[in-house]
């Protein structure tokens, strides 16, 4: 039941790591306002190479988070890949929030706590 138009399965920690994002991404687009601070004055920071196919908005958005908070360590070329990365990270979100879960589903791991001497 493989399929060659999807991209291979994230691993758990890549999953977690984007959920994580996703969880603080309101957070962290919305502290600068709810702080009143503004936007520091632009700088002579590098802009990301444009793609192929542009990320979504909310990929921009974090990636100006990433811009506004390291950007003077990363390059043009950098913040590119990073705006790739999350986009592709929120587009593998959205595909897990479409699968349809039962209440009979079962976990990918079963735990079983066995007591010394059995049972």
């Amino acid at each position: 039941m493989s399929d060659s138009n999807l991209s291979p399965s994230p691993s758990r920690r890549g999953f977690a790591k984007s959920l994580a994002l996703a969880a603080a991404a309101p957070a962290l687009a919305g502290a600068g306002i709810a702080l009143g601070q503004t936007a520091p004055a632009p700088t002579s920071a590098p802009t990301p190479i444009p793609t192929p196919e542009a990320p979504s908005s909310v990929a921009e958005a974090l990636t100006e988070v990433v811009r506004i908070r390291w950007g003077k360590h990363l390059t043009g070329e950098q913040l590119g890949e990073i705006a790739k990365t999350l986009d592709g990270r929120l587009k593998g979100a959205e595909a897990m929030k479409k699968v349809k879960l039962t209440n009979a589903d079962e976990p990918d791991v079963v735990f079983f706590a066995e007591l010394p001497g059995g049972r």
